[in-house]
């Protein structure tokens, strides 16, 4: 059997800061291991105990409009389940 060779992947989002009166998108962006994005990924992002779907775009990056919250730091958590091509990887802020 052919071996099939995986390239690693990493993801990235910036920690969640939520303040009144404010609209804000949570922007999660997945390469590979050269810095190349990859484009119609699924990731699933978890924000306040809520999970949400999102597909990668040309620019690699999955956009989430974040819903209304009382303002405080919000942990995130970005996961890429990985693919015939990609290994999976995971991204958590604190």
């Amino acid at each position: 059997t052919p071996v099939v060779v995986k390239n690693e992947t990493e993801i990235t989002a910036p920690s969640v800061t939520k303040v009144y009166n404010v609209a804000k998108n949570l922007v999660v962006t997945l390469k590979d291991v050269n810095g190349n994005v990859i484009e119609g990924a699924k990731v699933t992002i978890t924000l306040n105990g809520k999970t949400y779907d999102k597909s990668t775009n040309a620019k690699g990056q999955a956009t989430l409009s974040i819903p209304n919250l009382a303002p405080k730091n919000y942990a995130v958590t970005a996961k890429f389940a990985g693919n015939d091509d990609y290994n999976a990887s995971i991204f958590r802020t604190t």
